[in-house]
């Protein structure tokens, strides 16, 4: 895997992992549990200036992380340079924040997480959550890739990512074989694969999508692939539609992971932002955009408007629609668009800019959010923050993963089983 890749599925475990209390959690996953933490922190730091020790141990509490964890996290952060600890003899300890663009930021926490030398059940885990990211897998098959069929890691690694929940299973309708899947990525109707799976390998269908993930927003009239377009006609992927000089034009995306349920404003939004952008970049009559979608949409964050253009005003409709901004008209026939700074537009902007940047976004979940604003400057939030009892789930175990903790635990070496 790419090491921006390992960052991103470091976040994605991690969030998991944290609410599982099992010795082979602490056994297994140290380093992915660290680096994991330091992803969860930085996205949790990133475009802030300065917090204070005893504010952030408060708000990353909210994620599951402990004071010993927070700790080695900010070591570890100040190894790459994201912050400065600086710590004061009398009173709270301040932390300078440094925290890198988000691609940047994931690529330096998979090349430590490497660096510290994880598990082959670490890698093996990360590797094959990847795997389901792009879809369902028969079991058989990607246990047989990873040589895992019929080994007690093949039942540790289901069992603790089972119950992170970042690994489900259901049985096909079609040929009664075991899938698994990914919740984070394939909540809604995984089995609508298994149609597909009566045409063309899963393997197949996973890549297809994957190129999907590479450039969200995909134009459908560009799209050449028969498996691809066969994806695109079950509806298991978003499609966007924008109206403009060329017509109505379609955009492909892939699932939003943590979004679609508690944001679905804001991710209509965000695919609509990227979607007029597209449009820009490969349908428009007179002038199409030369500039990449995530160099377009950091402009956008930084100016809060983009143009002057002349084909701005159909591009650009679907986001007047949603209150995304405004479209002004100025000389000579060319227009303006100008976002409207809400909380909610920029959370839109933010996930546009992660899918055009890595192809998926950073995880957040109900106590990302309410981390946040444990770091904000009272007043920034309308609302108050909530506080939620969150209890740690001890994991459901095969007898081989059961054997292999009571092994550990009397002394004997696991390598021996």
């Amino acid at each position: 895997m790419d090491k921006h890749v390992i960052g991103i599925r470091l976040h994605d475990v991690n969030q998991g992992l944290v609410t599982v209390s099992s010795g082979l959690v602490n056994y297994y996953f140290r380093p992915t549990r660290l680096m994991g933490a330091v992803a969860q922190i930085s996205g949790l730091l990133a475009g802030q200036q300065q917090v204070g020790y005893k504010k952030l141990l408060v708000a990353v509490g909210e994620l599951g992380i402990d004071e010993y964890l927070l700790d080695k996290a900010l070591e570890e952060m100040q190894g790459l340079d994201f912050l400065r600890v600086t710590k004061r003899t009398s009173g709270e300890h301040t932390i300078d924040i440094k925290v890198p663009l988000v691609g940047d930021r994931y690529k330096d926490i998979g090349q430590r997480w490497e660096d510290l030398n994880p598990s082959d059940i670490e890698k093996t885990s990360l590797e094959l959550t990847n795997d389901l990211a792009s879809g369902p897998r028969y079991q058989d098959e990607i246990y047989k890739k990873y040589n895992i069929r019929g080994k007690d890691e093949g039942d540790i690694i289901r069992d603790i990512l089972s119950n992170a929940s970042v690994m489900g299973s259901y049985i096909s309708d079609t040929n009664g074989q075991e899938i698994l899947y990914s919740p984070l990525y394939w909540e809604d109707n995984p089995q609508k694969f298994s149609a597909l799976a009566t045409k063309y390998k899963l393997e197949d269908i996973g890549k297809a999508i994957e190129s999907v993930k590479t450039y969200q927003g995909l134009p459908e009239a560009n799209i050449t692939d028969e498996i691809l377009l066969s994806v695109s006609d079950t509806g298991l992927l978003p499609v966007t539609t924008v109206n403009s000089s060329a017509g109505p034009k379609r955009f492909l995306f892939t699932p939003v992971q943590g979004v679609k349920k508690l944001e679905k404003s804001i991710l209509e939004k965000a695919l609509a932002i990227i979607s007029s952008i597209r449009y820009g970049q490969h349908h428009a009559q007179i002038t199409q955009l030369h500039y990449d979608a995530a160099t377009l949409l950091e402009i956008l964050k930084d100016r809060k408007k983009l143009g002057p253009h002349s084909e701005i005003l159909g591009e650009y409709s679907p986001l007047v629609n949603l209150m995304v901004g405004r479209v002004e008209e100025g000389p000579r026939g060319r227009y303006t668009f100008y976002l409207a700074d809400t909380v909610e537009n920029m959370r839109s902007l933010e996930i546009a800019i992660e899918l055009c940047s890595i192809g998926e976004t950073v995880p957040r979940t109900k106590q990302q959010t309410t981390a946040t604003k444990l770091l904000l400057p009272p007043g920034t939030f309308t609302e108050p923050a909530r506080t939620r009892l969150s209890l740690r789930k001890s994991v459901k175990t095969s007898e081989n993963t059961a054997k292999r903790i009571s092994y550990i635990i009397s002394g004997v070496s696991p390598d021996v089983l």
